[in-house]
């Protein structure tokens, strides 16, 4: 019968009580690892840095006119956006500068606060309008890891189902 009762569980005493180590010690490393997750967590998102909001919104409805994927941010970015990212030119202040036009990929804590919630709490495929001390990025969120991306619209409805899931974040 104690074949079937499963692993011994340690006990140790703490402060005149005893504590079963293996569910504490579960709890802490579950908490460790869910935080190492979070910590380690990055994401990916092209944008366009424009100096106003009257110009951001006007590139939001242009990218909703033609549909929302990664080329036409791209090329958005590539024309219109005043952030190096746009045109790839890495320096030692921007390490995310990686991939296609108007692209940036980083974890929590390295992105203006706005733009990072925006980033990590937003919908992937979404389009967001952010505000921050830089001026107002469209934002397009690509991936994030540990997510799996939604499933790619039929080419017929790509605008529609861009728009409707878009948000926009009150300016901050």
């Amino acid at each position: 019968a104690s074949a079937l009762a499963g692993p011994p569980r340690l006990a140790y005493a703490a402060g005149g009580r005893t504590i079963a180590s293996a569910g504490f010690f579960d709890d802490i490393f579950t908490s460790v690892k869910s935080s190492i997750a979070e910590v380690t967590k990055e994401v990916s998102v092209q944008h366009v840095l424009v100096p106003n909001r009257l110009m951001a919104l006007k590139l939001q409805q242009q990218l909703r006119d033609v549909g929302v994927t990664p080329e036409t941010v791209g090329s958005c970015a590539q024309q219109f956006s005043t952030c190096g990212s746009a045109k790839k030119t890495p320096d030692a202040r921007m390490p995310q500068l990686r991939g296609r036009p108007g692209e940036l990929v980083f974890k929590r804590g390295e992105m203006a606060k706005e733009f990072e919630r925006a980033a990590f709490e937003g919908a992937i495929g979404s389009l967001q309008l952010v505000e921050t001390q830089y001026g107002v990025h469209p934002i397009l969120i690509n991936a994030r890891t540990g997510e799996d991306a939604p499933p790619a619209p039929a080419a017929a409805s790509s605008a529609p189902a861009a728009s409707s899931s878009e948000k926009t974040p009150a300016a901050r």
